[in-house]
């Protein structure tokens, strides 16, 4: 089990957890969690999968999909829980797979790539809609200031999920999920130049024309699956396949 040097456990979280894995020999069991935003305990957030046990073809249909990318582009209500620290894993699992974290100077959100290496190797996965973790959502969080190397460490991300889809022959099936988590990575490196904290627009503007004329980018957003975007999401995706940059920034910014 992981928790955040910031983040806690609720009461009894151990002993309920036992009590759910007793008589299994599940690889995962998933729980859900609850923001803390400045003191005050705020919503509760359960996996967007149905409560159940899932063995390996069902985490290939059902799991690895929305693990892989999103499913629906720009539309974050959806939440498949892809943060380590919203489980617990059977060691001899983690060990026969050797499965460890990559460093987050290198690769962003390397809790992502954690949780894709578990769903590729797992055979089975309890999932369960009971609260167990609280998480601390303060103004110093990465999710509320200007990260710096955003898009090379995201990058380094999208290699490193290509590369375990690849390890297991899965890419081809995953290919259009992929692409949309580049897309999705793409456009969080776009929210990190025009988000609050970046005060210089003439830089911010640069570097967004920078991130929508990459080759990479404008192939994720060929490939992608986009064919279920709300009415929003498909502005953004046009916006950003038709690379207007200033426009999406006003849009952003006036929102």
């Amino acid at each position: 089990m992981f928790v955040d040097s910031d983040d806690w456990l609720k009461e009894g979280a151990l002993k309920n957890c036992y009590e759910e894995l007793e008589g299994g020999n599940y690889d995962v069991l998933k729980y859900g969690f609850q923001r803390v935003v400045d003191g005050v305990y705020g919503e509760e957030i359960v996996s967007s999968f149905q409560e159940g046990i899932y063995d390996r073809d069902k985490i290939e249909r059902i799991i690895l999909p929305q693990i892989v990318g999103p499913f629906q582009l720009f539309n974050y209500d959806i939440n498949p829980l892809k943060s380590a620290w919203s489980g617990i894993y059977r060691r001899q699992f983690l060990q026969e797979n050797n499965i460890c974290f990559e460093s987050e100077r290198i690769i962003l959100n390397e809790d992502y790539l954690y949780t894709l290496s578990v769903m590729l190797a797992a055979k089975n996965v309890k999932i369960i809609h009971k609260v167990y973790y609280y998480y601390d959502f303060r103004d110093g969080s990465l999710s509320k200031r200007y990260i710096k190397n955003m898009l090379a460490r995201k990058l380094e991300l999208h290699k490193a999920y290509e590369r375990e889809l690849n390890k297991y022959a899965l890419f081809s099936r995953y290919e259009k999920e992929y692409y949309s988590s580049c897309v999705d990575g793409f456009y969080a490196c776009f929210t990190n130049e025009c988000g609050k904290w970046q005060s210089h627009s003439k830089v911010a503007l640069q570097n967004v024309r920078s991130i929508l004329n990459m080759a990479e980018c404008q192939k994720a957003l060929i490939k992608c699956k986009h064919n279920n975007l709300s009415f929003k999401g498909l502005s953004i995706y046009l916006l950003m396949r038709f690379k207007l940059a200033a426009l999406m920034m006003f849009l952003y910014r006036r929102r």
